[in-house]
């Protein structure tokens, strides 16, 4: 127990509603730039860079996106001043292994937002 909080274990649900919970506090860009954030030793404009390019989404956009993930714990990347690769935390690869989903990595010839029915949750 870590501050008076049990595990998520212990906790009556299962990874099922911790996913819908997840989902529903992350939104699709942010999912997207956890799923991209691999250990390849890239620099996160790149990685941002990446997903504009393939997924047509906004850079500022993922910035800030990015930057709030930095906020909460759930990746690591340098400054201009100090640059460094992208990492997730320990933190982010937990939530990332619940809300994963193949559909949001960005690979050559991946399919952008826009082809996604509407409505579709991943």
């Amino acid at each position: 127990m870590v501050n008076n909080v049990p595990p998520i274990r212990s906790l009556e649900a299962d990874e099922g509603d911790l996913r819908r919970l997840l989902l529903r506090a992350l939104n699709d860009n942010q999912v997207l730039i956890l799923s991209n954030i691999g250990g390849r030793g890239e620099r996160v404009s790149r990685i941002l860079q990446r997903i504009s390019d393939t997924r047509g989404v906004p850079l500022s956009t993922l910035k800030l996106n990015a930057k709030i993930l930095r906020e909460l714990r759930l990746i690591r990347y340098g400054t201009l001043s100090e640059p460094d690769e992208a990492e997730l935390t320990p933190l982010g690869r937990n939530v990332l292994s619940v809300v994963e989903d193949p559909a949001y990595r960005c690979a050559p010839l991946c399919p952008t937002r826009r082809d996604r029915p509407p409505g579709q949750v991943f």
